[in-house]
């Protein structure tokens, strides 16, 4: 086989591409031309595809007249852009063998090629399907030629080029990429170019191409140098009140802004590890630059200027993470700039693109802490002036969304997070007391009018606002109980707080009020934080109460914040308060409750057992079997609705997959048993298959056999029988059958955990996974 397919690559296959090369465009009228290139490039790929071939190990007899036929037919504009797609793809295969020259031309035709359609009208439009078919001769088909080139050079030939190519070359591809980023975040659409070259700056192999590299963050320098020569300490010490409204314009024109802009763009694909130390540096400097600059130019297109300022900020918020601090030598100043930017709402109606609480937030935040790591060695006059500042900007409305209480409220959670009191010097805890007794003069008057509404009609809009402010007034809890537990004041909103929210939320939809539930149990677990160790098991109580209500209305969205505020507080929780909690939600369970409580109290024994506080194994293992003993002596935990039984196999494989130390051989017997009731046959099944209980069943036993191999090896015959019942599950009764017959057949399958109709599912092929998994873990 081999021996001919090499003999017709010498002979007709061939004859045929240099009959298309040697072709008369002037046939171009009676179709001969056309047909003469579609042939030819159907030759030309079958040559390419049985080269490339590693089992054939073929080659075609080609000589250096050949190659440059085919060269020459590809710089003809006139040419089918099929075959050229094909002719470039040949040459750059073969391009190693050729000598310098040769190589420079073939580089330089197809980079040519696709210059010419990737002007900025076009890049958002351009698109390849991918199918030789829509390479015609048509416009659109030289464009989708074009993105072919380009594809074909990043994903196929960018290491040869990288090697072989010039360093003009090199800055020429470059060029273009950076062209094309900038309207990626808009416009990387399937097969165009933005997503080509999105895809390859999130690969590996183009960052270690040092040439690449080497020409890209070059043609980044220069377009950003120009900033050098802007001085901005005058404005950043001045402040912004004292300039923005001049009304000048920036010392940097329209053009210069757009290249800064369109490189800081692409920066944000690129790691931060491949940038030296000092482009770093210089980055650094000059993204600040661009910002404080356009932040006083006059006006101006404003969303232009505010996606320009976004791009530097995000810059700057993922390089100050690489670092680790956001050090430099405008760190006070340049935050002065963005709490009175925040402030003053500089870009009017396009504030929410540049004040976006995950770009300019982040950013202050970053320049808070490294403020506040400088105060722990001096006597932290850089904070006492920013806390002053933000002092000053407390509105009489805390209800509204502003920049500065969201920057206050990022102050306050930086310090309550990552630092200690006792490490500030005084004048700075002083000046942080003064500030929050400022925003609790504010904040207190409407969280006590909103506690004592006791059921009255709240708007959508009402219930934002209050969501906010309940936000703000849980943080202040936390910081007033960091600043001096002992002096902390006792202010107990959190109850009537949540009785209103249960009452006013109750009959609007929940996408409207989205946050309201999640901000009351926000101050009930600050409170709960605060509260002295007498009254925590009262505050506890309140609060498995208030996400046992809250949970039964909210949609998934809203039950993830829940989770997330009870995460955190679990960890925080005493041994003593630990085990408290989870006896109560026992109790609980065992009352005679309706199904839609039962499901909200077993997730939350979940949530706390598995980010359970140090210290607490003992006890952990404890209430585990508890809880298992539980679900298997009461059949509504596994017969219930499909929602109850699924939060119950969910703490089971939880426990299994992500804490599986603190299984015992007790629990185990446990968990066959439950499984076993779950897989049993009945007479009652649902009316759809439930996919997601076969899955956690599966999730279990393969962590059991995985993580807990050595218990599992004294259950074996526990594991078969589940495994039998497990593969039964995989039944259905026959079409043919009676009804008597199908009623027989039907009661010996799963009960009301699975239906007996897999037809329209796809679970074997995952059972089958699972028990090749199993084989190979030795059980």
């Amino acid at each position: 086989m081999r021996a001919a397919v090499q003999e017709a690559l010498n002979g007709f296959v061939g004859d045929a591409v240099r009959t298309a090369l040697e072709g008369d465009q002037e046939q171009e009228r009676d179709g001969g031309a056309w047909a003469r290139e579609v042939v030819g490039a159907a030759f030309v790929r079958f040559n390419y595809v049985m080269e490339a071939a590693q089992e054939l190990d073929v080659r075609a007899e080609t000589h250096e007249g050949e190659q440059k036929m085919m060269l020459e037919r590809l710089e003809v504009e006139e040419s089918l852009p099929e075959l050229q797609v094909e002719l470039a793809r040949f040459l750059l295969k073969h391009v190693e063998e050729a000598d310098a020259a040769h190589r420079e031309r073939v580089v330089d035709v197809i980079l040519s090629s696709v210059e010419k359609y990737f002007s900025s009208s076009n890049l958002r439009t351009m698109r390849w399907s991918g199918q030789s078919s829509t390479l015609t001769s048509d416009e659109d088909g030289r464009k989708a030629a074009a993105v072919a080139l380009f594809r074909l050079i990043l994903d196929r030939y960018l290491t040869t080029l990288d090697g072989f190519g010039t360093p003009a070359q090199h800055e020429h591809l470059a060029g273009l990429i950076l062209r094309i980023i900038p309207v990626a975040d808009t416009d990387a659409g399937a097969g165009s170019p933005a997503m080509t070259s999105l895809k390859c700056l999130r690969s590996a192999n183009f960052w270690e191409q040092p040439g690449m590299r080497a020409s890209v963050l070059a043609k980044i320098n220069a377009r950003t140098k120009i900033l050098d020569e802007k001085e901005v300490t005058q404005w950043l010490d001045q402040g912004l009140s004292q300039s923005i409204h001049k009304g000048r314009d920036s010392p940097i024109s329209a053009a210069q802004a757009e290249a800064a802009c369109a490189a800081f763009t692409f920066l944000l694909h690129a790691p931060i590890e491949y940038l030296s130390r000092s482009l770093r540096g210089d980055l650094l400097k000059r993204a600040i630059v661009l910002d404080v600059t356009l932040g006083q130019a006059g006006p101006r297109k404003k969303e232009n200027r505010a996606a320009q300022i976004a791009a530097a900020r995000t810059f700057l918020v993922r390089l100050f993470a690489f670092l680790g601090a956001a050090e430099h030598q405008w760190t006070r100043g340049y935050l002065q700039y963005l709490l009175e930017q925040a402030s003053l709402n500089t870009v009017d109606s396009d504030a929410s693109a540049v004040n976006n609480p995950s770009v300019t937030l982040d950013l202050i935040e970053a320049h808070f802490q490294s403020l506040v790591r400088t105060a722990e060695k001096n006597d932290g006059s850089d904070v006492v002036s920013i806390v002053d500042a933000l002092q000053r900007s407390v509105r009489d409305a805390p209800e509204q969304d502003s920049g500065e209480t969201a920057a206050i409220m990022r102050l306050m959670a930086v310090l309550t997070r990552n630092y200690n009191p006792s490490s500030l010097p005084q004048p700075a805890i002083a000046a942080l007391k003064t500030l929050l007794s400022r925003v609790v003069s504010h904040v207190e008057p409407f969280i006590a009018r909103v506690a004592s509404l006791n059921g009255a009609a709240q708007t959508p809009l009402d219930i934002s606002r209050r969501s906010r402010l309940m936000d703000i007034w849980s943080q202040c809890l936390l910081f007033d109980y960091w600043l001096s537990p002992a002096d902390s004041q006792r202010r107990d909103f959190g109850r009537r707080l949540a009785q209103t929210v249960a009452v006013a939320a109750a009959p609007t939809p929940s996408r409207e009020t989205s946050g309201f539930d999640s901000a009351a149990l926000g101050v009930l677990l600050a409170e709960l934080y605060c509260s002295p160790e007498m009254d925590r098991q009262a505050q506890l109580a309140e609060v498995i109460a208030a996400y046992v209500v809250f949970s039964r209305r909210s949609g998934h969205e809203e039950r993830e914040r829940f989770d997330e505020h009870l995460r955190k507080a679990a960890r925080t929780l005493s041994v003593k308060d630990f085990a408290f909690a989870l006896q109560l939600i026992l109790q609980a369970l065992s009352c005679q409750r309706a199904a839609e409580d039962l499901s909200p109290l077993v997730h939350i024994s979940t949530l706390l057992l598995h980010d359970a506080p140090d210290g607490t194994l003992k006890i952990v293992q404890e209430h585990l079997n508890r809880y298992l003993e539980h679900f298997v002596n009461n059949s509504q935990f596994y017969e219930g609705p499909i929602d109850l039984r699924l939060e119950v196999l969910a703490f089971v494989s939880t426990q299994c997959s992500d804490r599986p130390a603190s299984i015992r051989s007790t629990n185990l017997m446990s968990i066959w048993s439950l499984l076993s009731k779950f897989l049993s046959g009945s007479q009652a099944h649902d009316p759809r298959t439930t996919r997601a209980i076969f899955d956690e069943i599966v999730t279990i036993i393969s962590a059991l056999v995985r993580l807990r191999r050595d218990l599992v090896l004294n259950t074996l015959p526990h594991l078969c029988i589940t495994l039998r019942q497990l593969i039964w599950t995989l039944r259905s009764p026959r079409p043919q059958l009676g009804a008597k017959q199908h009623k027989l057949v039907a009661d010996t399958l799963a009960g009301r955990s699975m239906r007996r109709d897999w037809s329209n599912t796809s679970l074997y092929p995952q059972f089958v996974y699972a028990t090749h998994m199993w084989r190979s873990a030795g059980v």
